[in-house]
């Protein structure tokens, strides 16, 4: 498992440090949600979202989050991901959110994010791992598509966007137990090959 805080590189060369939040990061997260297109936020609007501090819901402690990673380049917030049990009631599951700055996006930033939450869910016995996301959210897709994430559910025109257009909402979610067994597998595979 990853030691925090860690520096990747982005497909533009950009050098990033990802690390766990703490309440110093409380204004930059703040200031990085202001960034953030209210239509990219609409499907966490009721979760995350106030009007006076965005982003409020990542910092307080009351929330029941397992873990929060930001990603941070020349002293600002550019991604914000949490596995979180708010709302969920069921021991062997959490919902995984993650936030990319417009500017960063397509850049593998998501993805590195998103495989970080999912190995610190492995690390905490998370069996199940769900995510919402709206239809047409290419990046995010082709992340869910890599791990093999199912849709499970489709709320049709269930979020109203602040054009008054209907958008629906996709629930997917994916079983970390066979993320687990696939590493497993090329583990065994690869070393056989090795000897």
């Amino acid at each position: 498992m990853e030691e925090y805080p860690i520096q990747i590189g982005l497909s533009d060369k950009s050098q990033v440090e990802v690390k766990e939040i703490d309440e110093e990061d409380t204004e930059m997260v703040h200031l990085f949600l202001r960034r953030i297109p209210s239509g990219d936020m609409i499907i966490y609007r009721g979760d995350v979202c106030d009007e006076e501090n965005p982003g409020e819901w990542f910092i307080d402690k009351s929330k029941e989050k397992l873990f929060q990673i930001i990603s941070i380049l020349e002293k600002k917030v550019i991604g914000i991901g949490t596995l979180h049990k708010e709302g969920i009631y069921w021991q062997n599951s959490a919902e995984l959110k993650i936030l990319i700055d417009p500017k960063y996006r397509g850049k593998g930033l998501g993805s590195v994010m998103f495989n970080l939450l999912l190995q610190h869910g492995l690390k905490l016995k998370i069996q199940k791992i769900i995510v919402r996301y709206l239809a047409g959210n290419e990046n995010f897709i082709k992340i869910l598509r890599h791990y093999n994430f199912q849709p499970e559910s489709l709320l049709n025109q269930y979020i109203l966007d602040d054009d008054n257009h209907y958008k629906d909402l996709i629930i997917a979610s994916f079983n970390l137990d066979e993320w687990n067994r696939r590493f497993e597998y090329y583990s065994f595979y690869f070393n056989l090959q090795l000897k």
